[in-house]
C-alpha cells in the first residue's frame, strides 16, 4: 500500500502529449526519437469532469519504451477544453507535454486509497473515468490538477490483468 504522493512517482511511466495533428506528431516522434510503431486507437465514453458526466471521445497514439510509455492525444469531441488548458500551446508545436501517468498497481481497492493520498496531499481530482458494467477489460484513470506545481496534470491509471497484458504487449521501441 502506498501512502504518500512520492510513494506513488515511483511507479511513473508515462509522458502524456497533447496535439491537434496526430499524423504530424507521430511523424515527428518516429524522426526525432526513432519510434517505429505507435498504437493507435479511438476512445469513447462518458467521464466525470468537475462532477459533471461528460462525453470524452480522443484519438490516442500509445508507444513503449522499455519501462515508461509516450501517449499522445488528440481531443476529438466533447470535453476538448480539457486538453487546451492555458498554458498548452497547441499552434507553434507539435505537441505539448499534458500529463505524466503514474500506474496504480494491486488490487482495484488501492484506487480509493491513492485518491485519499491525491486528496490529501492537497490537489483536485478534476477528471476520472466512469466504470462500465463487464468491460472486456477494465481501466480506471483519474487525473489530478498539479498545474500549479508542476505545469502539467498527473494522470493515475489501474489496469485490471487483461488489461495490463494489452498493454504490456506493444512493442518496445527502445530496441
Amino acid at each position: 500500500m502506498v501512502e504518500t504522493l512520492a510513494g506513488h512517482f515511483a511507479k511513473a511511466n508515462q509522458l502524456g502529449y497533447v496535439t491537434k495533428d496526430m499524423d504530424r506528431a507521430l511523424l515527428h516522434f518516429q524522426r526525432t526519437m526513432g519510434i517505429q510503431e505507435f498504437t493507435r486507437r479511438e476512445a469513447d465514453s462518458m467521464v466525470d469532469l468537475h462532477g459533471r458526466t461528460v462525453p470524452f471521445r480522443i484519438e490516442l497514439a500509445l508507444a513503449n519504451i522499455g519501462d515508461r510509455q509516450i501517449e499522445i492525444i488528440r481531443p476529438l469531441d466533447g470535453m476538448t477544453d480539457f486538453y487546451h488548458h492555458p498554458g498548452i500551446d497547441l499552434e507553434g508545436r507539435v505537441a505539448a507535454l499534458h500529463h505524466l501517468g503514474v500506474t496504480v498497481e494491486g488490487p482495484e481497492s488501492n484506487w480509493e486509497q491513492m485518491q485519499q493520498v491525491v486528496r490529501a496531499a492537497g490537489y483536485d481530482i478534476v477528471l476520472q473515468d466512469q466504470p462500465e458494467e463487464d468491460p472486456p477489460m477494465r481501466i480506471r484513470f483519474l487525473y489530478a490538477d498539479t498545474r500549479a506545481d508542476f505545469g502539467h496534470y498527473l494522470e493515475f491509471i489501474w489496469y485490471d490483468a487483461t488489461a495490463w497484458a494489452w498493454n504490456r504487449s506493444m512493442p518496445d521501441q527502445a530496441r
